[in-house]
């Protein structure tokens, strides 16, 4: 994946702003689902729930890193550790998180690669350490 162009860049720069979230759809197939389990129950989206929620925090500036990438060519999956840093705009605080993202991917019409389904674990942090999950609660009370 071209780094310039590729899924992080456009989600860290692109994703989250409800002006350019649809940038995200040359990754995605139209069918595509997620499963996210870092909140205290699995949450189960389509693609056009995905843009909405990625897009629902203008507090939160997220940055995902990759920082090891698995592929499996028989299965057609991909794996990603990644490391999230949140940025509460309005106080420069960044908090840190570990996550893996695991890909189920296929070629469309054009032989390109796009995402069918992905599923997303967070890191489990300490009691009282802020977390994705607390600083989402507190950006989706607020909206």
């Amino acid at each position: 994946m071209n780094k310039e162009n590729g899924y992080y860049k456009t989600y860290n720069t692109l994703g989250q702003d409800p002006k350019t979230k649809h940038s995200m759809g040359k990754f995605y197939s139209p069918e595509a689902q997620l499963s996210i389990y870092f909140f205290p129950q699995p949450i189960i989206m389509d693609r056009e729930q995905f843009y909405i929620t990625s897009s629902s925090h203008p507090g939160i500036q997220e940055t995902l890193i990759p920082e090891h990438f698995m592929v499996d060519d028989k299965q057609k999956m991909a794996a990603v550790l990644l490391r999230g840093e949140f940025t509460i705009k309005g106080t420069g605080e960044v908090i840190t998180q570990r996550f893996t993202g695991h890909y189920k991917l296929f070629l469309d019409e054009n032989k390109t690669i796009k995402i069918k389904h992905t599923w997303i674990f967070g890191e489990l942090v300490p009691p009282g350490k802020k977390n994705i999950v607390d600083l989402y609660m507190e950006a989706f009370n607020q909206a």
